[in-house]
């Protein structure tokens, strides 16, 4: 068997989900595209292989997903303005003072 089986789109059900079918390990699923998504798995088939299908120009490969999903960290905040900043703060009229913040009275 190869590594890759082709599914296809063999049934449109009333309420919009899709049965597809893999001729090669007789894999069944029904899917119900977004808003609602949902994947039912109806037969296995051969889990080991990965299944691939289309129509209209849409093509679905099965992907991997990573156990515990990486969130992406905030970035640290400066404390205060780089010294170019502070520079074109100042010709602005803006002044900045870094230990009281931009609201501070004080000239730089």
């Amino acid at each position: 068997m190869s590594t890759t089986h082709e599914m296809r789109l063999v049934n449109t059900l009333a309420s919009g989900a899709e049965e597809w079918f893999c001729p090669s390990c007789r894999r069944r699923i029904l899917m119900q595209w977004p808003p609602r998504y949902e994947l039912v798995v109806l037969e296995r088939g051969d889990e080991t292989v990965t299944h691939a299908g289309g129509k209209g120009g849409l093509s679905i490969v099965r992907t991997e997903v990573p156990a515990a999903p990486t969130v992406p960290q905030p970035l640290a905040m400066p404390s205060g303005p780089r010294p170019e900043d502070s520079r074109w703060l100042r010709e602005i009229g803006i002044a900045w003072d870094d230990e009281a913040g931009p609201d501070s009275d004080s000239a730089a």
